[in-house]
């Protein structure tokens, strides 16, 4: 849609994710061991500015916004969220949080990445592949759902609620949250399949580079930011691999790979372009991996204490 300044976009998306330190392991274990929900907010703000942002492009461009893909809500889609939630948790970091641990320097998350191949593999080898759906235009602006307006006035009042405390507390996490969101919505408006996770399949199901290099550049510029603002934030150091967390990453990577191909994306996906198009599979799928993180972070906590 926008042409090269996707490249652009993708740069103060991994600018703005590593300022704002995003990851919703973190965020779900922080609400379960500590009670504190505000990370899991500030990932809410981002989605809300996200979503305010689309309906702002669907105005201004009714025919031109890419469609978001729509799949069945079923056991399929529940296994697949619950192996992706259990995939990020052996990581220690869902897609979005990779990103952040490999550009501040950990190399053990390169094995992530080996894992997300190893994952495309099997799904070309067993021939496993998500089910059909049907595409869904985003949110018609004419729609008279009373479900569909208070989806907007919700992501409206996020998205103001994000504002008040950028304005009022000057807190630079959530004005990168807040950035993070605009910048996500204007980077999959311009190519929906541009994510490292599909770039992933799409070399192995023997597609070949993109036209222009357009998808490559765009990966490319979306750690070189996330690897500046670490840097500038004083958070990059280089580490090498420790055993057991390389082997934690690999074996989270298979579990995240196959989640996504069966969820339609990695939560950084689900988060930044299914749900904020009022796609209903995309909020079920990450509600369920959040949860199946929270119980595994509880269990594994009240394990640590009747060991104690």
């Amino acid at each position: 849609m926008f042409g090269m300044f996707i490249v652009l976009f993708a740069f103060v998306l991994g600018f703005s994710l590593s300022r704002a330190s995003t990851c919703t392991v973190a965020a779900t274990t922080r609400l379960v061991t500590r009670g504190k929900p505000d990370w899991l907010i500030g990932i809410g703000i981002a989605v809300c500015f996200a979503t305010i942002s689309l309906l702002a492009l669907k105005m201004l461009f009714p025919e031109k916004l890419p469609i978001a893909r729509e799949l069945p809500i079923d056991a399929v889609l529940i296994a697949a969220s619950i192996a992706m939630g259990i995939g990020a948790w052996l990581n220690n970091g869902c897609f979005i949080g990779t990103i952040g641990r490999l550009t501040s320097g950990d190399s053990a998350y390169l094995m992530t990445f080996a894992g997300l191949v190893v994952a495309r593999k099997i799904s070309a080898d067993w021939q496993l592949d998500a089910l059909p759906g049907f595409h869904f235009q985003m949110a018609a602006l004419d729609t008279d759902t009373g479900i569909f307006w208070g989806a907007v006035g919700l992501a409206g009042a996020g998205a103001v609620y994000g504002l008040f405390r950028v304005v009022k507390n000057r807190e630079q996490a959530i004005f990168a949250l807040c950035v993070m969101g605009l910048a996500a919505a204007l980077t999959f408006a311009s190519n929906p399949d541009w994510s490292y996770e599909a770039w992933v399949g799409r070399i192995l199901s023997g597609k070949g580079l993109s036209q222009t290099l357009e998808i490559e550049l765009t990966i490319l510029a979306l750690f070189a930011g996330a690897t500046i603002g670490s840097i500038l934030n004083s958070r990059f150091s280089l580490q090498a691999p420790h055993l057991q967390r390389a082997v934690l990453c690999f074996l989270g990577g298979i579990l995240m790979g196959l989640g996504a191909i069966f969820t339609g994306g990695g939560n950084d996906t689900l988060l930044l372009w299914t749900i904020p198009n009022f796609v209903l599979h995309g909020l079920v799928a990450y509600a369920v991996m959040v949860g199946t993180v929270a119980v595994l972070v509880l269990a594994k906590s009240k394990l640590r204490r009747a060991a104690a």
